[in-house]
Formats: structure tokens, sequence, C-alpha cells
């Protein structure tokens, strides 16, 4: 920018731009303290929910070239497992809706049968998974009548948060 006073008053305080390139060509800092987790899950929950599996590698170079702002892997992590919690609930939710879904394979087929078995170390305690017994009313008939192989489950234990049942 160039800029000049007056020049036939001296005591005039006002100032003509005379030329002005306006052109900003500062690059915007990297680092951005508002780019939380809660943030990124809301804004990328659709792209999350469409591909659960992202590396979190691959989210974080997302971020830099969407934002251009750097985030940390456990940013990235927790923003992930927030959408993936939002969109399909969390294990507690999914346990807590298991009973439904049993009532949901009676109900589609009634020789269907479904078991659940819980126990409770007190009573101010939630209930405890135990157990889970599902038989369908089409492998029960085949195995009477033909007996026929099928697949047997038996110590299954379960992986992830819910170890050790």
């Amino acid at each position: 920018m160039h800029a000049s006073g007056s020049k036939k008053r001296k005591d005039d305080p006002k100032v003509v731009v005379k030329s002005l390139n306006n052109v900003y060509n500062c690059p915007r800092p990297a680092k951005n303290r508002n780019v939380k987790s809660p943030w990124l899950a809301t804004h990328y929950e659709d792209r999350i929910r469409i591909q659960p599996t992202w590396k979190r590698s691959a989210f974080k170079s997302t971020i830099l070239s969407d934002f251009n702002s750097e985030v940390s892997r456990s940013t990235c992590y927790m923003a992930r497992k927030r959408a993936i919690d939002e969109t399909q609930g969390s294990y507690e939710e999914q346990f807590l809706r298991l009973r439904d879904y049993g009532e949901e394979i009676i109900i589609s087929n009634p020789g269907n049968a479904f078991i659940i078995q819980t126990e409770r170390a007190s009573e101010e305690e939630l209930p405890r998974f135990k157990m889970v017994y599902v038989c369908f009313h089409g492998f029960k008939v085949g195995f009477l009548t033909g007996c026929k192989p099928f697949i047997h489950l038996d110590a299954c234990h379960l992986k992830g948060p819910c170890r050790n049942m």
C-alpha cells in the first residue's frame, strides 16, 4: 500500500491511498486449539458411518488438507470413537438391546429359541451378561430329521472391551 498526505495543506490529517496491492500471502498456522474431537466427530460423522475402519493416519491427513490444522492421533481416535458411538451405539447400549433382539428372533419364527442368562453380584448392580443360546427352528428340524451336521460353538470368548466372558 502506498499512501501520502495532502500536499496543499500540511496540517490536514487526511491520507490519500495512491496504490493498493490487496493480496494476502501469509500462511495460516497449522496449530488450531479449537479443532477438538466433538467438532470433528459431528463434521465427519457421515464419512465415518460409511467407512468405520478409517485409519487414524488417513483421518489426520484429511483434516490437514481440509482445514490446514494439525491434530494429535488421540484426537483423531476420540473423534472416530464418538462418531461410531453416535451412529452405532456403545457396547453397553447394544447389550441392553440384546433381549429385544431375542424377541425379534422368536417373533419372526415361533419355533426359534432364544435364552439369555445374566447374573448379579448384588441387587444394586446392573445385570452382567453370562450366556446366550440361539437355536433356529430350521436347524433344529433339519438336525432331527436327517441328523445333518451343524456348526457348534462352545466357549466362544468375546473380544474388544468385553473380554473374559
